[in-house]
């Protein structure tokens, strides 16, 4: 297994590099925070602490700028960029790792590389924007031209040159012998953080304080920073790492120039200030890198440019790594092809039929990968690598097949793995998952918490095991604090977030449900996972059984097996429609619901679910009928009311949806949701003062409540309102920089405002989120033609039609347009279009 370090572990050896110490910080505290253990794990708030306690230090050694504003409350800098970048990792950590198993250690280069690269784009821009903050130039960042080993040492010469001190004085001064001294300046020593105190003493000749302390703080910025390019260059090589620090000092100068230069006319100092607080993920940078990349030409360094700003993490996972995906396959079959040569293989014939069951099972071809992995075992009997994975391969058939016999032949291979390498956790950790699969979540539990000392390290499937299992026995506190540990080894796992979010759920911990909800939606769970999980949470008691936490092909397949054995039970049927819901096959969905709610007639729970489905399938009169038979069976269940009103709105029934609303409020005075969307009731029926003050109770109930924010815009809107639209639509952005129709609508209210630059801007964005929204084209080019920009607007008016082909609205737009640039027959033919598709000139 390759040994990528957490993030935990780097930032540990950047405090260690610092020397940082402290009451709360001891150093037995950072060893476990910087070990990679998870039984050594800190908690989050002692995390912070370090981070903090490493920015303070990274202050003091000059190298952040002063605070650009007063207020306390915005996060340091540096915290900030580390806390960043640490998450970043993590993730990007937790997405290679199953690839990079099969990958030769020295292929792993490209990933730091990979890395290293986004740092140096995301600490430019940092750098330019609060250069430009606190009056600072990119000259501030000369010191990184003597970082090198042989440099620093050149530096403290010169220095000693400038004080016109001696070597013998200087040695004498110091009060270290000759030798120590010409390391520090021929070989590049490392002097201890004493050591350097003296030697800013000496330097600063007569002691005296302010350039004593300056001069300090210079050689510990210079050693400490040349210490973690070290630290990086082992990692990278020095030639990435030195192309990377002149990358930095490259796009730090450009960001600068273009600030200074003013061609990003609507940066403001809070815009700088966004990008100082997060960098690349801010979306004031977008023009910054627009223009870094019009002038890079490297491929790779484009690509990571290309793959910052919004969503920095979710792009540089889409975009940056799956580009290198042909590259790392490439890799593999490099290694599987070299395998013989550079490993220790003792029996090559066994081994190549271990390879043949890999490809197989790649393949999808389960039961040959099973004989050829037989095979070998056959062949080598001693190898614990074949019995491991003949057993998974047993206990994924009979799990899959409910067949007892081949199960428990796969406990017996897991079994012998474990005696020939006791030390060795994957054979133990499959042992409690086969109990568990079997039904025997006790005997899982037991076996799994029995695990031999020395056995390890315990990975996140170890934790994931232990957790669904005490998860099946309803030991929901327990279960919670395995997931946790699954997640903090793996936290781009979806199927482990989600499992901590709904035995949170269980748990009845709130806090904890909605960090992992959002964790969970972070990492790609589909949002109708979370609107699953939202029924579970409401409808406990109805659905006491469902459980969404395992990954949905392997269970669908461990279903239809229990379907088969026990046809007339309603559970699996739920189950199994849960798991066809959120893989968006509504068809089955529906099938099984039927069935399960025909075997189970008096379960409310089971028609909400329907209804729900019903619902992403836009049969509405489905949804009423479901909602309303739920709500026949259970009169004070206020989801069968939400959604039912939530189903009335789309059907245009405004007063019945309404009137449902209100009904959730009574039921549920807290609900956010029902007084949205009785909000947007009141909007659509042009009641404005009565949709704000709705708005206004959700945001009293949830201050981060994006929806009703746009909402209460677009009825500010309506109002003419247009300073106060924009404010709503802004705090929309905030919260969600990839909604389209925050930039659609905040482009609307700039255009009723008369700010057509930007207009133009917002609707930029939008259309670049979504490219086939007809009416940003329409409005965008609404803009350009009250700038007189009438081929750019007929472009627009072009690109709505194509697509929306019967948008009356667009067609009697282009209409105007060419009239405007005189184009007489194609006017007459899009006005005549225009009345043809119901246009109403009259308005």
């Amino acid at each position: 297994m390759p040994q990528l370090p957490t993030s935990g572990q780097a930032l540990g050896a950047l405090a260690k590099i610092l020397g940082i110490e402290g009451p709360w910080l001891n150093p037995k505290t950072v060893r476990r925070f910087s070990s990679g253990r998870f039984k050594d794990r800190v908690k989050d708030s002692t995390r912070m602490e370090i981070i903090d306690a490493i920015s303070g230090a990274l202050d003091e050694l000059g190298l952040c700028m002063p605070r650009w504003t007063e207020d306390e409350s915005k996060p340091s800098s540096w915290a900030a960029i580390l806390d960043l970048h640490a998450l970043n990792w993590d993730r990007m950590r937790a997405f290679l790792l199953p690839r990079m198993t099969r990958i030769f250690p020295r292929h792993h280069t490209a990933v730091w590389q990979t890395h290293v690269r986004l740092l140096a784009i995301d600490l430019a821009l940092r750098a330019a924007a609060l250069m430009r903050l606190t009056g600072t130039t990119p000259v501030a960042l000369d010191f990184l031209d003597w970082i090198s080993v042989d440099h620093r040492g050149e530096y403290m010469n010169r220095k000693r040159s400038e004080a016109e001190l001696s070597l013998y004085d200087f040695t004498r001064s110091v009060g270290v012998s000759s030798t120590t001294v010409e390391a520090w300046l021929y070989s590049g020593t490392y002097p201890s953080d004493g050591n350097l105190a003296k030697i800013a003493s000496a330097l600063s000749q007569e002691s005296k304080g302010f350039e004593q302390e300056q001069i300090l703080r210079e050689l510990r910025r210079l050693y400490v920073t040349s210490a973690l390019v070290n630290l990086l260059e082992e990692y990278i090589g020095s030639e990435s790492m030195s192309e990377s620090l002149g990358r930095l000092r490259r796009y730090t100068s450009q960001a600068y120039q273009i600030i200074e230069d003013g061609t990003l006319a609507e940066f403001r100092r809070d815009d700088l200030g966004d990008v100082v607080a997060f960098g690349a993920n801010s979306k004031f940078s977008e023009p910054l890198l627009a223009v870094l990349v019009a002038f890079e030409s490297d491929d790779e360094w484009k690509e990571d440019l290309l793959a910052a700003g919004s969503d920095w993490v979710g792009r540089l996972l889409e975009v940056n790594l799956k580009v290198h995906q042909a590259e790392e396959n490439d890799l593999i079959r490099e290694t599987d092809s070299g395998i013989l040569k550079s490993w220790d293989v003792s029996n090559p014939t066994a081994f190549a039929h271990y390879q043949r069951s890999m490809e197989l099972s790649q393949q999808g071809r389960i039961h040959e990968a099973l004989a050829e992995v037989a095979r070998a075992t056959e062949l080598d009997p001693l190898d614990p690598a074949n019995h491991f994975t003949l057993g998974s391969a047993k206990g994924g058939i009979g799990l899959h097949e409910g067949n007892e016999a081949l199960v428990k032949e796969a406990l017996d291979s897991c079994w012998t793995a474990v005696a020939l390498d006791p030390n060795w956790i994957l054979p133990w950790t499959e042992i409690g998952w086969l109990l568990l699969g079997t039904g025997r979540a006790e005997e899982a539990v037991d076996h799994l918490k029995g695990v031999r000392p020395g056995c390890g390290p315990l990975d996140s499937r170890y934790y994931d095991a232990l957790g669904s299992a005490l998860l099946e026995m309803g030991e929901f506190t327990e279960a919670l604090m395995a997931f946790e540990s699954s997640l903090e080894l793996n936290p781009d796992d979806p199927r482990i977030a989600t499992a901590a979010a709904a035995t949170a759920l269980y748990a009845g911990d709130s806090i904890k449900f909605n960090r992992y909800r959002k964790m969970a939606r972070h990492v790609g769970v589909s949002e109708r996972w979370t609107r699953l999980l939202e029924v579970v949470k409401e409808m406990k008691a109805a659905l006491p059984a469902l459980d969404i936490t395992k990954d949905r092909d392997d269970k669908i397949a461990a279903l239809d097996a229990i379907i088969a054995k026990r046809p007339t039970d309603p559970k699996p049927y739920f189950e199994r429609a849960s798991a066809y819901f959120i893989k968006e096959d509504d068809r089955k969905a529906i099938s099984d619901l039927d069935k399960a709610i025909s075997l189970d007639l008096g379960n409310a729970g089971g028609y909400i679910l329907r209804g729900i489905v019903y619902g992403y399938m836009s049969r509405f009169d489905r949804v009423v009928d479901d909602m309303s038979h739920a709500i026949r069976l259970s009169p004070d269940e206020p989801m069968a009311y939400y959604y039912r009103g939530m189903a009335y709105g789309e059907l245009d029934a405004l007063d019945h949806a309404m009137a449902d609303m209100s009904q959730v409020i009574r039921l549920s005075p807290d609900h956010v949701g029902a007084y949205r969307v009785r909000g947007d009731c009141h909007r659509y029926k042009g009641d404005y003062a009565m949709a704000i003050e709705d708005y206004d109770t959700a945001l009293s109930l949830d201050s981060e409540h994006g929806s009703s924010y746009l909402g209460r815009g677009a009825a500010y809107r309506m109002k003419l309102e247009f300073d106060l639209a924009i404010a709503d639509f802004d705090e929309v952005v905030r919260l969600d920089p990839e909604n389209s129709l925050a930039y659609r609508f905040r482009g609307d209210a700039y255009l009723g405002n008369g700010d057509y630059e930007l207009a133009i801007a917002d609707f930029d964005i939008s259309l670049g989120i979504d490219p086939a929204d007809e009416v940003a084209y329409r409005w965008r080019g609404n803009a350009r033609l009250h700038r007189g920009e009438f081929e750019l607007a007929l472009g627009d008016f072009n690109a709505a039609i194509e697509c929306k082909p019967d948008s009356a609205t667009a067609y009697y737009a282009r209409y105007l347009t060419h009239e405007v640039l005189e184009n007489s027959e194609e006017a007459e033919t899009d006005r005549h279009r225009a009345l043809e598709l119901g246009y109403d000139e009259s308005i």
